[in-house]
């Protein structure tokens, strides 16, 4: 049976969420970002008044207070990317020290671990800029990502034979260019 009012008109139905005991449980899923039909089998009510609930009764401040706590998770989450890409920084710059240290007295073997540790860091400090970059929009190319590159060193060892820096071969050089530091080194 239909409620009327005095005039004859129809009364508009109370709203099941308003009205029932677990409202703020409700409105915190609701906020949340949890599916109408999850929260409708919970608290036995349905969906549309779910829809209804949310984009006429829910109060607009408090979604407002919602969307606020996520910008600060996000600049939270921000800071802390930006935190790790400063200690990347300064890990890689320890590792530039020990190498120049280790060259300097000319132990190699040292020499080649702060390079590996070097270029660890590098890899490290590029996921933080591109975790970065979606974070805040700035790269919004699309990521092309092709094989791991190695980088071998093949400098160090021979100059421990005696060979002089100019007849070393960088892999990675063209052939043309080897050559004429070849020739010239004559």
């Amino acid at each position: 049976m239909e409620k009327k009012g005095l005039l004859g008109h129809k009364m508009p139905r109370t709203c099941t969420v308003c009205k029932h005991p677990d409202r703020e449980r409700i409105e915190r899923a609701l906020l949340a970002g949890e599916p109408y039909r999850y929260i409708s089998v919970r608290y036995r009510l349905s969906p549309s008044a779910l829809v209804r609930h949310r984009t006429d009764h829910l109060p607009a401040a408090l979604v407002r207070a919602h969307d606020s706590e996520e910008i600060l998770r996000a600049d939270s989450l921000l800071e802390d990317v930006r935190n790790a890409e400063g200690r990347a920084e300064r890990l890689y710059k320890a590792a530039e020290a020990i190498l120049a240290r280790a060259l300097d007295v000319k132990d190699l073997r040292t020499a080649l671990q702060a390079i590996r540790a070097a270029a660890d860091v590098m890899a490290e400090g590029r996921q933080y800029l591109e975790l970065r970059g979606d974070l805040t929009g700035e790269f919004a190319a699309p990521k092309v990502q092709g094989p791991p590159q190695r980088i071998q060193v093949l400098a160090l060892p021979k100059l421990a034979s005696g060979q002089s820096p100019e007849r070393v071969r960088i892999s990675g050089v063209n052939a043309e260019h080897q050559s004429q530091a070849h020739l010239e080194s004559r």
